[in-house]
């Protein structure tokens, strides 16, 4: 099977610092923007093997950076003392008084979803031109959410998402970071929330609540690598080819760039088994992008293929 064209957006991403030094390996903000940007290939890897139509070939939609920009001078304001964080026992101090003692200190913040969308698109709008989408990456409370955006908003004035990697008392992790871009990519490319009362949405031989598909409603955390959460349900890939086709992003890229990984068998590849999740299952005896021979047929040994990753 094979598509001509892959579709590619190009991201401008802000980066509130703190966010990329807790990121960070011994706080050096450069790792942190590494992880970011492997963020970003792994979604990139993710999203190129949907076959959203399910005509058998993926769609083949990627993703570039266009630009990174670091920069502290969005400022948020805490709006409430989150529910778990009580003043020490023997404190003098009030509630609102230690909550601004012990989040500040650190500078985290409990911010509500709407506020940081406003405030971050206000901020952004004029630092970024021609980008596909806008994402902003924060290290503040956005409780019970872990990112933010709107729907149908690509290509649009509306293409800001924000994700953050704190979650109530808890730094989370780097792959829920990228089933949180899942999800706010979902929303932008024109999906809503699953709805887990409809069979479709739902897988119910496999699924229970901490085997979500991405667009569920409730952001969980540690749920990340398993079977279905970084796996579109068969209700967002409904809504997104239906995006697509009808009043589908303008601003995406058409060209015509080989990437192994995207499910569709290109020039000088002898197999292209999709993404990671998928080639154990579809084809294991194809490398998979990362190993030793990527896109290629992999000799048989005494207990099967030989598999060689490196991611």
């Amino acid at each position: 099977m094979r598509r001509e064209d892959s579709f590619i957006c190009s991201l401008c991403i802000w980066v509130q610092p703190n966010f990329a030094a807790k990121f960070a390996y011994n706080s050096e903000m450069e790792y942190g923007l590494a992880e970011i940007i492997d963020v970003v290939r792994i979604v990139n890897w993710l999203f190129r093997a949907i076959d959203f139509n399910e005509d058998g070939i993926p769609e083949n939609i990627g993703f570039s950076i266009k630009r990174i920009l670091v920069a502290d001078d969005i400022n948020f304001e805490s709006i409430a003392l989150p529910s778990h964080i009580k003043p020490p026992i023997n404190s003098n101090l009030n509630g609102e008084e230690f909550f601004h003692e012990y989040s500040f200190a650190e500078e985290i913040h409990t911010v509500g979803t709407k506020e940081a969308l406003a405030v971050v698109a206000n901020k952004l709008q004029g630092n970024f031109v021609n980008c596909c989408a806008i994402f902003g990456f924060l290290y503040h409370n956005l409780a019970p959410a872990i990112s933010t955006t709107t729907i149908r908003g690509l290509c649009t004035t509306r293409n800001i998402a924000i994700i953050s990697g704190y979650l109530h008392t808890h730094k989370i992790g780097k792959y829920d970071l990228v089933r949180a871009m899942l999800h706010s990519l979902g929303h932008l490319f024109g999906s809503s929330h699953d709805n887990i009362l409809e069979d479709a949405c739902m897988d119910r031989e496999l699924y229970s609540y901490l085997n979500p598909f991405p667009m569920h409603p409730i952001e969980q955390i540690n749920v990340a690598l398993r079977p279905h959460s970084l796996k579109m349900s068969v209700c967002s890939k409904i809504s997104i080819a239906r995006y697509l086709t009808t009043n589908g992003p303008s601003c995406l890229k058409s060209e015509k760039q080989q990437f192994c990984g995207n499910g569709v068998v290109e020039d000088g590849e002898e197999c292209d088994c999709g993404s990671m999740w998928q080639c154990p299952k579809a084809s294991p005896c194809c490398g998979e992008s990362g190993s030793a021979m990527p896109c290629k047929i992999i000799r048989k040994g005494h207990y099967g293929c030989e598999r060689f990753t490196d991611w």
